[in-house]
């Protein structure tokens, strides 16, 4: 089956300079926050033995987590605001050479560290900001990562999946508006740079990308 394309490898682009990669590494991350501990009540439905179905209230506890961490220990003396569920820091890969003459061409672009935990899941979504598409760099050797990206099928429990394999440090541009997911299946800490692109479609920064050359993303 010929699914949509929704992620090209950028082979003729260089690998990222080492700049960017220790920034990655070195950067501190902002969990989404929750100042103090608490419990909030939700209702379910019990399914019982006879297969009886009855509702309840139940108690959810809610534990307080970091502000910010780097490599998971936390921070002092600072906390993250943001409600969003991404694992992110500050970069300034949108002041290179790469990022500017991209902006001068395609309009406005932004750029973030993300940090995926040691055996943890990024569930699926689509990313719900006002970007279409995004380049991201891999910036840690984690081959047992999965980035997956899905499409429905006739039946609502099967999808048909699209895996990307990144090649360390060297660009892919993705389609972020299709449903995708992030598993690190590793015992080790991974970070990706991403570059995302506001003002443009997918295809359009596609065909910008290709006709585009250098030797370093700062000049």
């Amino acid at each position: 089956m010929n699914l949509p394309e929704v992620f090209f490898h950028l082979d003729h682009l260089p690998s990222l300079d080492q700049y960017y990669i220790d920034q990655g590494h070195a950067a501190v991350y902002s969990y989404p926050s929750i100042d103090f501990a608490d419990e909030r009540l939700f209702n379910a439905r019990i399914e019982g033995k006879d297969k009886s179905v009855s509702p309840q209230i139940i108690k959810q506890k809610i534990i307080p987590t970091p502000g910010a961490v780097q490599h998971e220990n936390p921070v002092d003396q600072s906390r993250h605001t943001n409600t969003s569920r991404t694992i992110s820091a500050k970069c300034d890969f949108s002041r290179s050479k790469f990022a500017q003459d991209m902006s001068r061409d395609l309009g406005e672009v932004g750029s973030s560290y993300f940090y995926n935990p040691p055996w943890g899941l990024y569930d699926w979504h689509r990313d719900l900001a006002r970007h279409d598409c995004a380049i991201n760099f891999l910036l840690t050797d984690t081959p047992d990562a999965r980035t997956m990206f899905r499409f429905p099928s006739d039946c609502d429990k099967n999808w048909y999946i699209s895996c990307l394999h990144y090649t360390l440090f060297r660009p892919v541009l993705i389609h972020s508006k299709t449903q995708h997911c992030v598993a690190n299946l590793t015992d080790k800490h991974r970070y990706i740079l991403s570059l995302v692109v506001f003002d443009a479609t997918y295809d359009q920064t596609k065909e910008w990308l290709l006709n585009y050359n250098c030797t370093s993303y700062n000049n």
